[in-house]
């Protein structure tokens, strides 16, 4: 892994506003998250995980995180087919993380007796 000097960052910091926030964005919004220079250097180093925890992401939550923004905030059903695999249908989209968390494979679609809306 490489090391990264932090007065160099905190110098880049000082001349150039764009290292002072990073942008974070998706079909849902887009968000600024503004960074320190050991803010940066922990990003650097952890990735996105960093930015997870930073926005308030419990690290249990992370894939689900993931999967929530792969599906644009879209809940799928929980049914399951004759096969044993999910339903591909949806019940609620472009929902917030929390909504969708609660609603994602524990809402029905109105083909398996959800809510037909």
């Amino acid at each position: 892994m490489p090391s990264y000097d932090l007065n160099t960052i905190r110098a880049m910091c000082e001349n150039l506003s764009v290292f002072k926030e990073l942008w974070c964005g998706n079909s849902l919004g887009n968000r600024y998250i503004p960074l320190t220079p050991e803010e940066i250097v922990q990003y650097l180093e952890q990735g996105e995980n960093f930015l997870l925890l930073k926005i308030g992401i419990a690290p249990e939550h992370f894939d689900a995180w993931r999967e929530w923004r792969g599906l644009n905030g879209d809940a799928l059903c929980a049914a399951k087919t004759k096969r044993g695999t999910f339903c591909k249908c949806r019940t609620g989209s472009h929902r917030d993380f929390d909504d969708w968390l609660a609603a994602h494979r524990d809402e029905y679609c109105a083909i398996h007796g959800g809510d037909p809306q």
